[in-house]
């Protein structure tokens, strides 16, 4: 058993698939590396109040993004799969008017949004402090789309070394801008999202220019393209945002109730804890399509193998590194954020568990994916919204921050019942052979 795990891990790591997808391993680790300085950067050099506020506009971003890839980037690489040739550029044209309004959209609401609630004193920002920072904001929020946007349509059209050196000046530009304001004693909020603004204004700039002879504007395609994607992205913006919600969510509520300093410390130890996704993403980007082939020509059984298989290879380092961390919390947290961080150890060992839930969690999703059922995840991620929204109040109420991360474990044990509970039904029998 031990000898062909560690025979299909050679063919994992070797393999035709593998190898094509070492670029876009590197480009992950340069993403995740940036985010990741980003955050101990200002972690560690700013006051942790300040830092909270960071991670909540952080996370706001995230959701944004997440929001336009589920909407356009994910039709994308499905439906730009099958497109004949004589129509892809016009659907690449129709897609760019598409990000374009999305990314207009989503910034005049989120300034609206961000204007009525400092009006009724939500937001305790001040003028000059707050206008700058909520236009330093939309402006990331603007080209964070489009960058990303480029980004992923380097790698529809399998061009995964231009995604890699549009990626690379990006967030070279960031980390030198960054560095640059610490040299200069200048690093604060606004100035930091200043900087990484402009990165992604300089990445969707050379995105376009590369790409710009592949992109054609087609008014009578046009509505056809925009109800196309919509019909396919609806569905995958229905299964993201009750899971971004009921995960994130935490994060907005702690804020509100007990203020930003202890929501720093659950952003600080989210994003040591994010170093495992350059892992976790890769493990699913390579394994998902090879589950799903196994599926189709032979059924439960040799997809179960591999899952079986793969998922230890994967486990090891994972949950390798989550032991450690647990074991290691109080001298991790104040290793990478300084001392402001101490004695959150214990909230930094409930957010181990809320990742490790979280792998397991993935472990099934690919599971389902192969098998053709993404509703079964929607509906476990409907329930644990249910269940975000009846205990948020009153865990952060009687546990302050320690009971944000207490709700974030919850939301995932809610989901793992529900996958296990459908896998056992299901293809329980297979599951134990």
């Amino acid at each position: 058993m031990q000898q062909k795990t560690l025979y299909l891990g050679y063919q994992l790591l070797t393999g035709k698939l593998a190898r094509t997808s070492y670029l876009g391993v590197v480009d992950q680790a340069i993403v995740s590396g940036s985010n990741f300085f980003t955050g101990v950067l200002l972690g560690r050099f700013i006051a942790p109040a300040d830092f909270g506020v960071f991670v909540i506009i952080w996370t706001t971003l995230m959701i944004t993004l997440s929001t336009a890839n589920a909407l356009i980037c994910s039709p994308m690489s499905v439906i730009g799969a099958q497109k004949p040739a004589v129509d892809i550029s016009s659907y690449w044209g129709s897609l760019c008017v598409l990000q374009l309004f999305l990314a207009a959209c989503t910034c005049f609401l989120l300034m609206l949004v961000g204007f009525m609630l400092q009006f009724i004193s939500v937001i305790d920002i001040q003028f000059p402090v707050f206008p700058q920072l909520m236009i330093t904001f939309i402006f990331c929020c603007f080209f964070m789309q489009f960058q990303e946007f480029f980004r992923r349509l380097f790698i529809v059209t399998h061009d995964l070394r231009k995604a890699l050196q549009n990626d690379v000046i990006t967030h070279a530009f960031r980390i030198a801008g960054l560095g640059l304001l610490f040299c200069t004693n200048t690093l604060n909020i606004s100035n930091c999202l200043t900087v990484i603004g402009m990165s992604l204004l300089t990445g969707t700039v050379l995105g376009y220019s590369s790409l710009r002879d592949n992109i054609q504007y087609t008014a009578v395609n046009m509505q056809s393209d925009f109800r196309e994607t919509w019909t396919f992205g609806k569905w995958v913006l229905a299964e993201m945002f009750p899971y971004s919600i009921s995960v994130h969510g935490y994060i907005y509520i702690t804020a509100l109730m007990i203020g930003t300093k202890p929501t720093a410390a659950l952003g600080a130890s989210q994003n040591i804890l994010n170093a495992t996704n350059l892992i976790i993403l890769n493990f699913s980007n390579i394994i998902t399509p090879v589950a799903a082939r196994r599926y189709s020509e032979g059924g439960n059984r040799p997809m179960l193998k591999l899952m079986k298989k793969a998922g230890i290879l994967a486990a090891a380092p994972v949950l390798g590194f989550y032991l450690l961390a647990m074991i290691f919390a109080e001298d991790m947290l104040t290793f990478v954020y300084s001392q402001n961080y101490a004695g959150y150890g214990v909230l930094f060992i409930i957010c181990c568990a809320y990742y490790i839930l979280s792998f397991f969690n993935r472990f099934i999703q690919i599971i389902l994916y192969a098998k053709k059922k993404p509703d079964i995840g929607f509906m476990a991620k409907i329930a644990s919204l249910v269940v975000m929204l009846i205990l948020a109040y009153p865990l952060i109420h009687h546990f302050g921050v320690y009971g944000a991360a207490v709700g974030t474990v919850i939301s995932q044990i809610v989901i793992l019942t529900s996958l296990s509970f459908y896998l056992k039904k299901n293809i329980g029998h297979e599951l134990r052979t």
